[in-house]
């Protein structure tokens, strides 16, 4: 009978030994402290027994841990002490990528903002505006030099020719055929 009194006490003993967040505990390494469940213990309680040797940079939320993976949310979500690269503004316009922000490294773009003729979607809604498309494919666009970008014959390098028409996107028609000052060409 003195045998089964005493084995009992230390089997109960050693049941205890699990802990709540499913760490079984060596008796030689202090309890796990897991506020958040996530397995990883708090720095600030960190006592061993826990899944790493890296303690919890946020052990009262289980989305932060050692193995959490960057999310938008503006948390260090996987400890290592930064934000995620979504979440920074890497143009210094205000808006990250995680905000819409859809050329992070182009401080003339994010949402919102004016479409400036540059061949980009400046206000990040998926859409070119049609005069900063090279629509006849003559290397010129409607915004910045083209004067009619549906004829390729005609943009800012093309020579003048004699057809009452600006060839050259200049402002005048058929201005080198002009050999005197009657306005009429030769």
């Amino acid at each position: 009978m003195i045998w089964t009194k005493t084995w009992i006490p230390i089997l109960l003993l050693g049941l205890m030994a699990i802990s709540w967040t499913g760490c079984i505990e060596d008796p030689d390494v202090p309890p796990c402290v897991d506020l958040d469940g996530d397995g990883y213990g708090n720095a600030d309680f960190y006592l061993g027994g826990c899944l790493s040797e890296v303690p919890d940079c946020d052990d009262s939320n289980p989305e932060v841990s050692p193995s959490s993976i960057e999310i938008c949310d503006d948390l260090d979500n996987d400890c290592d002490g930064r934000l995620g690269d979504d979440e920074l503004d890497g143009d210094g316009d205000g808006v990250s990528a995680c905000d819409g922000d859809c050329d992070n490294l182009n401080v003339n773009t994010y949402p919102g903002a004016t479409e400036i003729c540059d061949g980009f979607d400046n206000d990040c809604d998926d859409a070119l505006p049609e005069d900063e498309s090279d629509v006849d494919g003559d290397g010129h666009r409607a915004c910045d030099t083209d004067c009619d970008d549906s004829n390729a014959d005609i943009n800012p390098d093309a020579d003048e020719a004699c057809n009452l028409i600006d060839d050259d996107c200049d402002g005048d028609n058929d201005e080198d055929f002009h050999d005197d000052v009657d306005d009429y060409t030769t």
